[in-house]
């Protein structure tokens, strides 16, 4: 996604809106991306998304993170290609997370990748480790996954190839793949229609490149 693109898409009411907000926006080239694990081409983060523990995060190639998205990246995060992160997503907790190409976070998807295990232990991050005992476990999110609004994903769980877990739902196991998932907690509702192998892929080749696989 150029910026041109995802300034289009934003749809500001007011070109000044539209000037001071590219005048923020990073596109990140060798220099800019020297704080990240990696960063592929044509990454776009917007001005007001926050991102810590840089050094933790990998961005793959024309994914985009949108205003107001948060990630702590305590452990590893690894973002594939193609993914969008929309505003108000957060990422938190020290399991660490892979979302893998073609994935999409919509607005307001936490996902939580350590937690207190509620059994009589302290929670509160200002009391000593000796005190609690966190609940940690790594979060996947196969590809072409979708994540709907508020939706949450608790730690340790794996999130199958082409899954969609409905806006709102709890997701506290793992997800199967190509299936629709809704509830709290999430319970599978129907099949998915599995998109053909690199279809997608093809097309967007096509598209940023002229290319095809």
């Amino acid at each position: 996604m150029s910026v041109d693109e995802h300034i289009e898409r934003l749809n500001f009411n007011t070109k000044w809106k539209e000037e001071e907000y590219k005048k923020n926006i990073e596109v990140f080239g060798p220099r800019n991306a020297a704080h990240y694990k990696h960063i592929g081409k044509n990454v776009v983060i917007s001005p007001l998304a926050k991102l810590i523990c840089t050094e933790n995060i990998s961005i793959g190639d024309y994914s985009a993170i949108d205003d107001f998205s948060f990630i702590c990246a305590l452990s590893p995060v690894n973002i594939g290609k193609y993914t969008h992160i929309s505003p108000f997503v957060s990422i938190v907790g020290k399991g660490g997370m892979t979302l893998e190409d073609h994935a999409c976070l919509t607005c307001g998807v936490r996902i939580i990748t350590s937690s207190a295990d509620l059994e009589g232990y302290h929670g509160s991050a200002k009391t000593p480790i000796e005190y609690k005992n966190p609940v940690v476990g790594h979060v996947h999110i196969g590809k072409d996954a979708f994540i709907g609004t508020n939706a949450i994903i608790m730690q340790g769980v794996k999130i199958g190839e082409g899954a969609v877990l409905a806006a709102g739902a709890i997701a506290t196991k793992d997800l199967e793949p190509w299936t629709v998932y809704m509830g709290q907690p999430a319970k599978p509702f129907r099949k998915r229609k599995r998109i053909p192998k690199d279809y997608i892929q093809n097309e967007i080749n096509r598209l940023y490149d002229g290319t095809k696989c």
